[in-house]
């Protein structure tokens, strides 16, 4: 190992170390030490009922009861197993980040640094909130990271085949909400390579694509809803290991469960989301801002029709969450998904050694030097919008909605 390999390992463990850090403190100011009805139901789901929507966790929690005699159906155990998971996700998030910054070039170290910076922010604060501990998004984006590691490492590649099948079983909604990033770097492989590697990565793709998209299909238009009798099990059982014993989400059992549309039930929180979203906007206009010309400068700069087709490509991959946004009502989810996109994005292309995208990172950043002084709060300033919620977006949109909703007469 020469001289400027240990330096760099060295460089890593500090900014992994600081970043452990930041970690730590905001699992302690953030984490609510609740789970709300939603997450809890979520978990009464399992395969005993047969193929059922977001039945894998549920089954997970029935096989260890079963045949291991070790039952977590109590508040309290779906607690401490849940917490389990989150420890897991931090690894694999961590995992995720020392393999991107020991792929990526010593000179481009510090472009790297600084988005996952960024990106931290949110991803260590999205899974503590009452809204999201335990939520299945955990287990997509555990996922969705583990997919990444091999896409950046370049081993087990074949694996992200049955992982995805795996995301598709814990939610359906991995197909809008976390499959994306995979795709569009699948895509930018196939851009790159030659030869077999490229038909390769052509069969990954297709293979990914359709495992989501034949469980997408089923769980939403051949699978038959359950009976009563059923229905009636799974109320119960949902009930127990809920906080107060007795609540559960009703519109994720009618929609889940019986097949019922609920999207006028919810259309409450529709006008909610139409009216914050406008105010979370404006408040993150400085990224929305930063974002349209760093991708603009990317694509104009593109050496040829092909290399501006692959920006294109990244630029346009957050779009499969546009269902979710017409359809259902969990904004703060969605804007987390598509942040989480594009940042874990562009740090896997930094470690995979895109050379358009760091020149046009490192341009960026020129730009902001010269155009603001104080360009770190760009940094910090995204502080005042996690954690992320689920419904609503983040708590000080919230509040200004509360505010100014009643003046304008919007309900």
């Amino acid at each position: 190992m020469t001289g400027e390999q240990i330096e760099k390992n060295e460089r890593i463990k500090r900014f992994l170390s600081v970043l452990l850090g930041f970690a730590v403190v905001s699992a302690a100011f953030f984490f609510e030490k609740r789970m709300n009805a939603q997450n809890t139901t979520a978990l009464a789901l399992s395969y005993q009922y047969g193929l059922i929507p977001r039945g894998l966790v549920g089954t997970l929690l029935y096989v260890l009861k079963e045949f291991l005699g070790i039952s977590l159906y109590s508040y309290r155990r779906v607690m401490c197993f849940t917490a389990l998971v989150t420890i897991c996700y931090y690894g694999i998030l961590f995992a995720f980040y020392a393999i991107c910054l020991k792929k990526t070039k010593e000179e481009h170290i510090k472009l790297s640094e600084t988005v996952i910076a960024f990106v931290s922010i949110f991803m260590f604060t999205e899974f503590l909130t009452w809204n999201n501990f335990g939520r299945l998004d955990e287990y997509l984006m555990m996922i969705t990271l583990l997919c990444l590691i091999l896409l950046i490492w370049e081993r087990g590649e074949w694996l992200l085949i049955p992982l995805c099948c795996i995301a598709g079983l814990v939610h359906v909604g991995f197909v809008f909400t976390n499959v994306g990033v995979i795709l569009v770097l699948l895509l930018w492989k196939i851009f790159q390579k030659e030869g077999r590697e490229r038909k390769k990565y052509i069969v990954l793709f297709a293979g990914c694509f359709l495992c989501v998209s034949v469980l997408f299909l089923y769980f939403e238009i051949f699978r038959q809803p359950l009976g009563m009798s059923e229905y009636e099990e799974i109320v119960a059982l949902a009930r127990s290991i809920s906080e107060d014993g007795a609540s559960i989400s009703d519109s994720l059992l009618d929609s889940e469960i019986l097949g019922l549309d609920v999207f006028e039930d919810e259309w409450v929180w529709h006008t909610k989301n139409y009216v914050e979203t406008p105010i979370f906007l404006i408040l993150f206009s400085p990224y929305l801002y930063i974002g349209i010309r760093f991708f603009k400068q990317l694509i104009g700069n593109a050496g040829n029709r092909k290399e501006k087709w692959k920006y294109i490509i990244v630029l346009i991959g957050a779009g499969t969450i546009v269902p979710e946004l017409i359809l259902k009502v969990d904004y703060g989810r969605w804007m987390f998904c598509i942040v989480a996109y594009y940042c874990l994005t562009i740090v896997a292309l930094i470690a995979l050694g895109d050379s358009y995208l760091t020149e046009q990172l490192k341009n960026t950043g020129r730009w902001l030097k010269e155009k603001c002084s104080f360009y770190w709060v760009l940094l910090i300033y995204p502080i005042i919008f996690v954690p992320f919620r689920d419904v609503y977006i983040s708590d000080v949109t919230t509040r200004i909605m509360d505010f100014v909703a009643p003046i304008l007469h919007i309900w």
